[in-house]
């Protein structure tokens, strides 16, 4: 039987919404999906201690198994989701893998032997469950680290799969979108591309202008497997 205290941290470890940028299920900066599990101790158990154990892998599955439902329903351009892209047995296989692997977070061990706690993983590792794993470069003299694309005119929306072009060439990687200018952040690296996205197709891609961006540079950030930041409009 659960006792109140796990009851009230269950809900507020549910009620957190999605954001762009802060805590919460879907951090879209810090590219993160997670999902909350709790767990009752066993009375049975002869201390707090013992029932803990199975109390943590309790919670652990049961957060699994909602961080699974919740990554399935990720939005994908082009007006899909991250599960309905899922279709040959090699996706699935990946996409169980990486629920597989979420690492436990916020984990709160109740006095009782009770655990309440969110299964995480990247987005960006749900992307390749979809995709698959990105074709090996080899790089040369300081390559491309991070292009960061300023959208706030075209008000669009987080969501996996986007990808970038211009003068015809397309690239589509690792992405994490930001509200408001990004200035600095160790993520991007020491060699940083700015670009402004001009428009958006309907499958999502999103089209850039600025000084140096060209269909080499794409082609080299998809070589380099560059970081792209998407800034996007203030709520």
């Amino acid at each position: 039987m659960r006792t109140p205290a796990l009851i009230i941290i269950t809900a507020l470890f549910a009620a957190a919404p999605a954001r762009a940028g802060g805590p919460g299920p879907i951090d879209w900066w810090r590219g993160v999906i997670s999902a909350p599990g709790a767990a009752a101790a066993d009375i049975r158990a002869p201390s707090p201690a013992i029932a803990r154990l199975k109390a943590h892998r309790i919670a652990m599955s049961r957060a699994q198994k909602a961080l699974s439902a919740r990554a399935a329903k990720l939005p994908w351009a082009g007006g899909t989701t991250l599960g309905a892209k899922l279709t040959s047995k090699a996706q699935k296989r990946r996409f169980r893998r990486v629920i597989a692997r979420a690492l436990a977070r916020a984990v709160h061990y109740a006095s009782d032997g009770s655990v309440m706690l969110r299964a995480a993983v990247g987005l960006e590792a749900l992307r390749q469950a979809v995709t698959g794993a990105a074709e090996a470069h080899v790089l040369g003299a300081n390559p491309l680290s991070a292009i960061v694309v300023d959208a706030r005119k075209l008000r669009v929306a987080p969501l996996l799969g986007r990808a970038i072009s211009a003068g015809g060439a397309r690239y589509a990687g690792p992405t994490v979108y930001h509200r408001g200018a990004v200035d600095t952040d160790d993520r991007l690296g020491t060699n940083v591309l700015r670009a402004t996205a001009t428009k958006v197709a309907k499958d999502g891609t999103l089209h850039l202008s600025g000084r140096g961006i060209t269909a080499a540079v794409v082609r080299r950030a998809a070589k380099s497997g560059a970081l792209v930041t998407i800034v996007v409009g203030e709520k």
